[in-house]
């Protein structure tokens, strides 16, 4: 109701008796003094006719039918008709059964309603405001009422709402992170396998490495050794028939004649000199070839070393050796540089430097 009496305008009544339609607007649903009739046979209050005024002209808004001023029947509600209609207690949800006039319900609700509701402060339940204490003392147990939803407090509405949202959200988000949990467990499960494959793949290799190592480096000192006994063997022999020949030229020059003999000896010293002198090289060779020895397996230890720490390594070839051999013997040193590689996430290019000493 609107415009009837200012302690009911604007709450809503629940009438005993329907209100008859054409008391009603048709816009909008409130109850007015007064009230048009359209040409279409739509009803509108007075306050929605005035927004049917458009660009100067006038139209229905629920069927958009056009119509002119002198064409709207207005109608006028006496208040007593209105107010002497029954209708029932606003604390009806609430247990209030009582039934009075319109005029009437303001004083009802005031002085003799004994159904006004209040909510909790412990559990936000609604009870009666004379149940309040039994209540508190029955630790919110007793006297709760079971009214239509219009009487359960707004918080409380929206508390449950919240809640509900938020389980729903939980159990969805929990439903994910196990879907996540065991996606990443199989993950985890791949993972750990092929870690497991690696390991196993790098102590294999380690084991090849180290056993090519130690065969290498067996077979390089028997080589050397083969070849240091070839060149001794070979310098013994060279020496003894050196030495025999030696001999036998003194023999015969002991036969010859003085001014001979003297160039003979000399050439001898010479001979003497020279095969001496040939020997000091001999020595220093072996000398080198041993050190050389020494260094080639200094360098397989190291290789060894490497090869214990998991260092990576890679293979190439030098073409045409030969060449590159005639140009150190020429020039003495040479660099031989392959394609570039990447060793353990590093781009390189490996050769060999060789070089005379």
């Amino acid at each position: 109701l609107v415009g009837f009496s200012g302690d009911i305008d604007w709450r809503p009544l629940r009438f005993v008796a329907p209100v008859p339609e054409n008391r009603i607007c048709s816009a909008c649903g409130l109850v007015r003094k007064r009230i048009v009739l359209l040409p279409c046979m739509h009803l509108l209050c007075e306050s929605c006719s005035k927004q049917c005024v458009q660009d100067g002209g006038r139209g229905c808004p629920l069927d958009r039918k056009d119509f002119q001023e002198e064409d709207m029947e207005w109608k006028e509600t006496a208040t007593e008709a209105v107010l002497c209609r029954k209708v029932r207690c606003w604390n009806e949800d609430f247990g209030c059964e009582a039934v009075m006039a319109a005029s009437e319900l303001l004083n009802h609700i005031q002085n003799e309603c004994k159904h006004h509701s209040a909510t909790c402060t412990r559990c936000s339940a609604t009870i009666l405001c004379g149940n309040v204490c039994v209540h508190l003392r029955s630790d919110c147990s007793e006297f709760i009422l079971r009214g239509s939803s219009e009487g359960q407090p707004k918080e409380a509405s929206s508390l449950r709402t919240l809640e509900t949202l938020f389980c729903e959200g939980a159990s969805e988000m929990k439903a994910k992170l196990q879907v996540v949990v065991a996606e990443n467990k199989a993950q985890i499960e791949a993972l750990n396998e092929i870690s497991h494959s690696v390991s196993t793949l790098g102590d294999a290799l380690e084991n090849k490495f180290v056993e090519a190592a130690d065969q290498s480096r067996e077979s390089l000192a028997r080589n050397v050794g083969d070849v240091s006994r070839a060149v001794k063997e070979e310098v013994k022999e060279c020496l003894d028939a050196s030495n025999s020949k030696l001999d036998e030229i003194t023999e015969k020059v002991n036969s010859l004649t003085p001014n001979f003999r003297q160039d003979v000896e000399s050439a001898l010293r010479k001979s003497y000199d020279k095969v001496a002198e040939n020997g000091l090289k001999i020595e220093v060779l072996q000398t080198k070839i041993n050190q050389n020895h020494h260094k080639v397996l200094r360098s397989f230890e190291e290789v060894q070393a490497r090869i214990s720490l998991n260092a990576g390594f890679c293979h190439f070839s030098i073409t045409d050796l030969s060449t590159e051999i005639r140009y150190v013997l020429n020039n003495g040193s040479v660099v031989f540089k392959c394609g570039r590689v990447y060793l353990r996430g590093y781009c390189m290019r490996p050769g060999v430097y060789l070089k005379i000493y």
